[in-house]
């Protein structure tokens, strides 16, 4: 028998860096994909996707690791950019808001803080020192899929229909 898509069920503190997982969250399950800084010793983190959030975030952003048990993807997901040209900017979007920015090599989650913003490299799940090198474009809406590649499901993701070629 197969099971569409792979996953396991295990405790969050074993999975790797950049790995895809669902768990309870408040009022129902949330996305997120695990996370360390290198900076803070590889202190483990969670960047949620959504759809629920922190009380005070409404929008992706980095929290403490927690002791749960979660359906993990491990890598096997996919993120889907937009090919609207409304969907992306050369030049930086607003500090303010979440975005993909990439160099077309990597893929990072541009996350803001208090005092400036982060890059998540999703492929490598660290937290990056600084802007990312190489000339970075921006994509304003994303998805997260899962599944093979004959039958991919949106998981999370910001989506406006418009920049992925739909009315």
């Amino acid at each position: 028998m197969k099971i569409t898509p792979a996953f396991t069920v295990q405790r969050l503190a074993q999975l790797q860096p950049g790995n895809l997982f669902i768990f309870d969250w408040k009022a129902g399950s949330t996305a997120a994909i695990k996370v360390v800084d290198p900076q803070m010793n590889g202190d483990p983190l969670m960047l949620l996707l959504g759809p629920t959030f922190t009380d005070d975030a409404s929008e992706p952003t980095l929290i403490a690791e927690q002791r749960l048990t979660v359906v993990s993807f491990g890598n096997d997901y996919t993120i889907r950019l937009p090919v609207s040209p409304n969907g992306w900017a050369m030049n930086e979007t607003p500090s303010r808001s979440v975005c993909i920015a990439t160099t077309g090599a990597d893929v990072f989650f541009r996350l803001p803080l208090p005092r400036g913003e982060c890059y998540v490299n999703i492929r490598s799940g660290e937290i990056a020192k600084g802007v990312p090198s190489g000339t970075l474009a921006y994509a304003k809406s994303w998805e997260i899929l899962v599944g093979d590649d004959c039958n991919l499901q949106m998981l999370v993701g910001n989506r406006d229909p418009s920049t992925f070629g739909e009315d």
